[in-house]
This record gives structure tokens, C-alpha cells and sequence, in this order.
């Protein structure tokens, strides 16, 4: 019976895969609760397992080690780079930062905040207060929630004490507030 088992699985195994692929995720909380039962119960036996292992592979764990080592090494060193390049980069890393945050909106195209910060000559559109150094806000001048789109011709730059006190006024209003039209 065994045989003719073994011999089904091995002609079906690609069945069998996938029916325990199934299972493992319609099942996942139940056998990592299994796992965790398995890990308290037995603790001092895997402990000893592990023991006996690393000491019976060295040559593995040093270069478990070493991998280690090396790895922490590049990490820093792409951390270093990537700070660095965020620092000369703040368009597109604000742009990227948008993008990811942004998955509910259309994307803008490459290079909106770029050009109009250019037409604004990089200042507060309200307060006309420089936002040169990258600490700038992207605000929708009709709010999304007052039926604004999210497009280039809607959106404006304010630094962010600006920026937090319109909220989402519509913007006459919020000029008049601030005493600049009548």
C-alpha cells in the first residue's frame, strides 16, 4: 500500500503541491499557532538541537558570521549613499515619497513640483516666504474635498504654516482671511 502510494505522489506531484499550498494559506494562523505550541513545549530540545548543530558545522557559522559581518558593512555604506543622494535629490525623493503615499490619487507627471516651483520662483504662494531648502507643502488650490482635482493646474506650493491654516477653505475665502483680497 505504501509503494503504490508513494508512487501516486510521485506521479502527482505537482497536485499535491499545489492542494498543500492551499492548505498552508487557507490554514496559515492555525499552523503558526501549532509552530509556537511546538517551540514552548520543546524549548529545551530545540535549544540542544541548535547547540549540537553549531558545534558539529563550524565552517558554516563562520561563514554565517562573516555574511553578517559583510552585510551590516554594506547596509551602512548604502545608507551613506542613499542619504546622500536623497540630500542632492530632494525633487524626486519628495516626488518618490508622493508616489508611494499617493496610491489613491493619479500620479502627477515627472517633474510638476519642479516646474512649478519655477513659476512660483521657489517662494509661498500665499505668503511669498522662500521654500528654497525642500520644506514646502503640496496643496490642491480647490481642495479634493470641495470636488478639486488632483492635476498640475491644481496644485500650488505654500509653506507649511500656510499650508495647515487652509486646510481645505476654499481659496478665496481663506485669502480674504488673510487679508489679501477684498
Amino acid at each position: 500500500m505504501d509503494a503504490k502510494r508513494a508512487e501516486w505522489v510521485r506521479a502527482n506531484r505537482d497536485k499535491v503541491r499545489a492542494y498543500q499550498q492551499t492548505y498552508k494559506d487557507k490554514n496559515r494562523e492555525l499552523l503558526q499557532a501549532k509552530a509556537r505550541a511546538y517551540q514552548k513545549a520543546n524549548r529545551d530540545k530545540l535549544a540542544a538541537r541548535l547547540r549540537e548543530y553549531r558545534r558539529n558545522n563550524p565552517e558554516v557559522m563562520r561563514a554565517i558570521e562573516a555574511r553578517r559581518v559583510r552585510s551590516d558593512e554594506q547596509r551602512a555604506a548604502f545608507n551613506k549613499y542613499r542619504r546622500a543622494w536623497a540630500k542632492s535629490n530632494r525633487q524626486k525623493t519628495q516626488e518618490y515619497a508622493h508616489k508611494r503615499s499617493g496610491v489613491r490619487q493619479a500620479r502627477l507627471p515627472a517633474g510638476t513640483i519642479a516646474k512649478i516651483g519655477q513659476l512660483q520662483k521657489w517662494c509661498c504662494a500665499v505668503c511669498r516666504k522662500s521654500i528654497r531648502n525642500g520644506r514646502y507643502h503640496k496643496d490642491h488650490i480647490v481642495a479634493l474635498a470641495n470636488g478639486g482635482d488632483h492635476a498640475p493646474h491644481n496644485i500650488q506650493l505654500l509653506c507649511p504654516t500656510c499650508n495647515l491654516k487652509k486646510g481645505v477653505k476654499h481659496p478665496v475665502d481663506f485669502m480674504q482671511s488673510r487679508g489679501f483680497l477684498l
